[in-house]
């Protein structure tokens, strides 16, 4: 049979998320449920519970399973489960995008992610008002628009993993995108991107430094020189529309290149 990798538990993975298991499928359908989303939206945009949330909201989606307790504070039950919720968020997001089609890998079968990043920002432009606007879970409709469109983008040539939290203030997302693969998909040679995702809402500092510094700890736990920070500029008084997309360079405490996308 051979050796049992990593690649192939995160294969596996994807091939349940993919076909939609009848418990995933009626777990997708906790999250019309207000009680859940008054829950849930917040941890995935990164926030704090809001105060008026009842506290038999939390107690239903601890016992649905979608939650669970920690020291660190209430999260996703399980890995499985961080990933499917937000996939699920993203499927009226995914149906109404018009996205470019292309094979986005550069001639060493490496992601050209920065082709990847103009594209969003093109659509951002032109369409990422509205869809925000229109977000059934407004509090993530940046985080959510993103994801839709990412995963649109990557799917069929990689993979994205997420990680988020109540509190986090900020949405990770790690693109595994297959160089090579074997005979039945499972890749023999990734290219890692990491991205950070923060959005400046009225009443807070630019999000620049803080996003540096949790940048930073995430591409030392993945073991990657450098990563990308998107800051969604989601205030009263942000610029107008046709001028979101501005690319900076920085770089963290430790010397990590940083390629920063203001939108």
């Amino acid at each position: 049979m051979g050796t049992l990798t990593e690649a192939h538990i995160h294969h596996a993975k994807e091939r349940l998320i993919q076909a939609r298991t009848t418990h995933l499928d009626s777990l997708a359908d906790k999250l019309r449920d207000p009680r859940v989303h008054g829950v849930v939206a917040p941890i995935l945009a990164g926030d704090s519970l809001p105060m008026d949330v009842p506290t038999r909201d939390v107690d239903y989606c601890v016992d649905l399973g979608l939650l669970r307790h920690t020291r660190q504070g209430l999260i996703i039950a399980n890995p499985m489960y961080r990933e499917v919720l937000p996939r699920e968020l993203t499927v009226a997001t995914d149906n109404a995008l018009v996205a470019p089609v292309r094979r986005w890998s550069l001639a060493d079968g490496r992601l050209d992610l920065e082709a990847i990043l103009q594209a969003f920002i093109e659509f951002w432009r032109k369409d990422g008002e509205w869809m925000a606007k229109g977000q059934t879970w407004p509090e993530a409709a940046q985080q959510i628009v993103l994801m839709a469109f990412l995963q649109r983008l990557i799917n069929g040539g990689g993979a994205i993993e997420r990680e988020y939290g109540l509190g986090t203030l900020r949405l990770d997302l790690l693109i595994r995108w297959y160089v090579r693969v074997d005979a039945i998909g499972v890749p023999l040679e990734l290219d890692l991107h990491a991205l950070e995702v923060k959005v400046w809402r009225d009443g807070q500092g630019d999000p620049l430094a803080s996003g540096l510094v949790q940048l930073e700890a995430y591409l030392e736990r993945l073991g990657l020189a450098r990563g990308t920070l998107l800051l969604f500029d989601a205030r009263a008084e942000a610029g107008p529309w046709a001028q979101r997309g501005r690319f900076e360079a920085a770089t963290t405490a430790s010397g990590r290149a940083v390629t920063v996308v203001r939108l």
